[in-house]
């Protein structure tokens, strides 16, 4: 939990973070500071006139707050604190203190951005097997991709028995291709 002290024009609010948006947003009026919380910045350089401290309490919040720079704001500090907040700390102080980001915006979005999934060219299929490896002989196929349509026409096909004419006229698509998907989709299901 961080801590802001802001003096503005005579009024003074002292607050922790995290805190709900719509809560934060009527206290800082509250003190007369009616901007989007995208202009309190983080710093005593400000064009508004307020002044602002950071109370930093636990080894997380500091680490945080030595991350804060001229133009980081009040809202990117308590989504950052929201965020941490609804995760477990020290696994959120390891994540924060391996990070390489220079600022809380981009230590935010480095923390909230999944990790990328690297992609092979191979499929894995991990299943009990039936049978006893020694017998088991693999054979070469080959998977296409079949659109909801096409899978559509073999149901008609196969459970409404249907025929192609009819699944033609009905999908409104040409009998060879009904005719081409229906006889791949057999293979596959053999």
């Amino acid at each position: 939990m961080i801590g802001i002290l802001i003096n503005n024009n005579g009024k003074t609010l002292f607050t922790a973070l995290p805190k709900e948006t719509e809560k934060l947003e009527k206290q800082l009026a509250g003190i007369g500071l009616n901007v989007p919380m995208q202009e309190v910045n983080l710093s005593n350089h400000n064009d508004i006139g307020y002044e602002l401290e950071i109370y930093a309490q636990s080894q997380i919040d500091m680490e945080i707050a030595s991350r804060i720079i001229l133009h980081d704001n009040i809202r990117q500090l308590n989504d950052l604190m929201l965020y941490i907040s609804q995760g477990d700390a020290d696994k959120m102080y390891d994540k924060i203190c391996e990070s390489h980001a220079e600022t809380i915006a981009d230590l935010y979005n480095e923390l909230t951005t999944p990790p990328e999934i690297e992609t092979t060219d191979k499929l894995v299929i991990r299943t009990t097997m039936n049978y006893n490896a020694n017998f088991y002989e693999p054979a070469d196929c080959i998977v296409e991709k079949v659109s909801a349509v096409m899978r559509k026409a073999f149901y008609m096909y196969k459970v409404l028995g249907m025929t192609q004419n009819e699944i033609s006229s009905k999908l409104s698509i040409p009998q060879q291709t009904i005719s081409y998907w229906i006889s791949k989709i057999a293979e596959i299901l053999k």
